[in-house]
């Protein structure tokens, strides 16, 4: 009997389409549009999964202005990866155009492939390039050292600490590295007597100063650092340069850690990670706002031509933490350089009275010696620490233990 399309519930087409493209090649190529409407509402599929436990997240986004960049997230999606022996997991959506799934221990497999399918709500399918799983290189060691970096102007030296990874090159075809870092520090205000203005416009007087002026802030890094191992002799290789902390931040005074993830690339993977390093330089708000516009390895199925950005990757991970504590004759900023008391602009406190509910609230202090002083401007962040981007008044877990 001869197979009529008009037999198959339509809503099963797009697979097929995925299906029948198992064999396809790679979509990578040099992505370089003249006009930045090219750019705007392209799709942008960012989808960078390891071994580590846990759930792994894809994200599906439309691409935004250049001059205001933004996530523009892709809803309703339906994505799902597959493995070279037909194992599929599905991806659940979270958050808006956050797509989620726990694979499981052992569904990566060293030398096997895997594909990245994705319907979009319109019927669009999409697939990636087949990527080869490769097994995690262990860190051997991630150390700290102090280093002075001059300058032409000896007033612009920095002092502060250099982070230096070791690892030892294979022979066994695992030739290229990307590293991730995360760092996390732990901070502490002055105190103040500190004053709140709200939304019903009232001005309190908080019951006790030092709440939430001891917080933890959390920040990926958002270096970019690959290695190319091909370039190396087997064997072990020391002091790979990934982080310096200069003392002109407050990161150092009470205690800082820097996670480092080290990830096993395939040569397609390490591409696309070179390239984006060179192309971010600079640009740091922009990759901040939105994944990047660099072409990779996802293709529309039906319309190869259509542009598509973002990467699927698949790679074997590796961590290491490293606390640092108590840097000898490490000069810091004082946390009053940072957080001070500042004489308010004419007539602040009267027109604070009309500021929209959304800029609210605002605060202010006096000097604890002095409790019947006049008002001054206090920023947020230095009233209560939870102001801080990704900042927590609860220490993580890990973090007492390393005392």
């Amino acid at each position: 009997m001869a197979w009529k399309s008009s037999h198959i519930d339509p809503s099963f087409l797009p697979w097929i389409l995925l299906w029948l493209s198992l064999g396809m090649n790679a979509c990578i190529d040099e992505y370089s549009p003249d006009k930045e409407e090219l750019r705007i509402g392209t799709l942008v599929v960012s989808a960078h999964l390891s071994d580590l436990p846990g759930p792994q997240v894809v994200t599906v986004s439309r691409s935004t202005s250049l001059r205001y960049p933004s996530y523009d997230p892709q809803s309703h999606c339906q994505v799902q990866l597959v493995s070279s022996t037909g194992e599929v997991r599905v991806f659940e959506e979270g958050e808006a155009g956050s797509y989620a799934c726990d694979p499981g221990e052992g569904y990566f497999q060293s030398g096997e492939a895997y594909q990245l399918q994705c319907i979009t709500p319109e019927g669009e399918a999409y697939g990636s390039s087949w990527e080869t799983f490769h097994p995690a290189l262990e860190i051997d060691d991630l150390t700290w050292q102090r280093e002075v970096r001059e300058a032409a102007n000896p007033e612009d030296a920095m002092d502060g600490i250099l982070f230096s990874l070791d690892f030892t090159v294979p022979d066994d075809g695992r030739s290229f590295l990307r590293w991730e870092m995360v760092e996390t520090w732990e901070i502490r205000n002055p105190r103040f007597q500190v004053l709140r203005y709200d939304v019903d416009r009232v001005w309190t007087t908080l019951p006790d100063s030092s709440l939430y002026l001891h917080c933890w802030i959390t920040d990926p890094l958002p270096d970019i650092v690959t290695r190319d191992l091909r370039l190396l002799s087997p064997g072990p290789y020391r002091g790979v340069s990934l982080n310096y902390v200069s003392n002109r931040t407050r990161r150092l005074a009470l205690g800082y850690s820097l996670l480092v993830r080290q990830y096993t690339l395939s040569e397609g993977a390490h591409a696309y990670w070179s390239e984006l390093a060179k192309n971010s330089k600079g640009n740091s708000d922009f990759f901040s706002t939105q994944p990047s516009l660099a072409r990779g390895n996802v293709c529309n199925l039906s319309d190869p031509e259509e542009v598509v950005l973002g990467y699927f990757s698949v790679s074997g991970c590796s961590e290491r933490r490293c606390f640092v504590r108590e840097v000898p004759d490490l000069v810091l900023p004082d946390p009053s350089d940072e957080c001070r008391l500042e004489k308010p602009p004419q007539g602040f406190f009267f027109f604070v009275r009309y500021f929209a509910d959304n800029s609210l609230p605002v605060f202010a202090g006096r000097e604890l010696s002095d409790p019947l002083g006049p008002m001054m401007c206090l920023e947020n962040e230095c009233a209560d620490c939870r102001y801080y981007e990704n900042s927590s008044p609860v220490p993580p877990g890990y973090w007492d233990e390393n005392r």
